[in-house]
């Protein structure tokens, strides 16, 4: 639903509503106060259209926006008003159903990611510079000659609270060559895991951070005749977590699904650099099962769409449009797409645009 509702409560039975909607990319705002069961006087002007109908169940429906609505319920025993979305809702005659503004649920359906990218590099006359991973082979000029130099690679993040099952990701190979400190305690138990291929492996970073700035270092002994092993591929920290600042590395706690109202971009909501699936759902209702498409504008690089549980088809290439005749049901209809992005973000480390992008619409008629 593009909109919701506040209520507070004036004097005896009487309650005032505020209802925030949207207009494009405006927000509208109407007052409302309510005196009995349905007698809705309008706080604001030219309002006219916004007017409760009585429904069946003791309800009135209020539209707020074409095919789009509340249910209001106001009981004269306990003297109070209840007020729920209503699902979009497609109309018997032939049209097009827009559920690019209604509510959606988004469930990533792995852990979030965050690449380390920003390192410093210290020998043992102190810092050799900075660098920007993932890089080829380090020289080692300044260190030395003729003796192994310890060399230390830092790297700092920020995080507003502790964060559940929060994980240092690495590969195979970059733990062969370091041994591993987090705000100066030695981390190990790295673990296999398939995070994104067979190489990865991942250690718990539980109890060793700290609100506010953390530290992780890669230590490693090295002849300075020979190069620093080159990092193959990034480090990253994945967990239930919302990026905040992109740059800065601030993290702060978040749930793999999220209520939306629309369909916004990956990175807005806390996931810039997340490479995988994410599952969309929203309602909508259908008077009568009638022949009907989907469509699409954009689906990400691959979607598979259900309806209902089953799966209608998969969507891949132009032209994004999906026949659900046989699916559609009368009455509460439940669509699902599954959306996967490229890896691009996750083995580069840099935000790419991703997910569902509107207008998706239904077809009927």
């Amino acid at each position: 639903l593009p909109g919701y509702c506040t209520a507070r409560r004036s004097q005896g039975a009487t309650e005032r509503f505020d209802f925030f909607y949207n207009q494009g990319s405006k927000v509208g705002r109407l007052k409302a106060s309510f005196t009995g069961a349905f007698q809705l006087e309008w706080l604001d002007a030219n309002v006219d259209r916004f007017k409760p109908v009585p429904v069946e169940g003791g309800f009135a429906r209020l539209e707020i926006l074409p095919q789009q609505g509340l249910l209001i319920r106001q009981s004269r025993r306990e003297g109070r008003t209840s007020v729920k979305a209503l699902p979009a809702q497609l109309e018997s005659k032939a049209g097009r159903l827009d559920l690019s503004q209604v509510d959606w649920t988004m469930e990533r359906l792995k852990e979030n990611a965050f690449p380390l990218k920003d390192w410093e590099v210290c020998g043992p006359k102190g810092s050799l510079g900075k660098i920007h991973l993932p890089v080829g082979p380090i020289g080692l000029e300044g260190v030395g000659s003729g003796e192994k130099a310890l060399l230390v690679f830092r790297s700092r993040f920020r995080i507003f609270e502790a964060l559940k099952n929060l994980r240092l990701l690495v590969d195979r190979h970059t733990l062969e060559h370091f041994d591993f400190q987090v705000n100066g305690r030695t981390l190990a138990g790295f673990k296999p895991c398939r995070y994104f291929d067979e190489s990865n492996r991942w250690a718990s970073l539980k109890g060793r951070l700290v609100r506010g700035v953390n530290s992780l270092e890669l230590r490693s002994t090295l002849d300075p005749v020979v190069r620093a092993p080159p990092f193959k591929e990034l480090l990253y920290l994945v967990g239930e977590f919302e990026v905040q600042r992109k740059g800065a590395g601030v993290l702060a706690p978040g749930d793999r699904k999220r209520a939306v109202n629309g369909l916004p971009e990956w990175g807005t909501i806390g996931w810039p650099y997340f490479s995988g699936r994410v599952r969309y759902r929203t309602e909508f209702h259908a008077p009568a099962a009638k022949p009907c498409r989907l469509e699409v504008a954009y689906p990400g690089s691959f979607a598979r769409v259900m309806l209902n549980g089953l799966e209608v088809g998969h969507l891949y290439t132009k032209p994004y449009v999906l026949e659900l005749d046989g699916h559609l049901k009368s009455g509460r209809n439940v669509l699902e797409i599954e959306v996967a992005n490229t890896i691009e973000n996750l083995i580069e480390g840099k935000h790419v645009a991703s997910g569902l992008r509107g207008p998706v619409a239904i077809s009927y008629g």
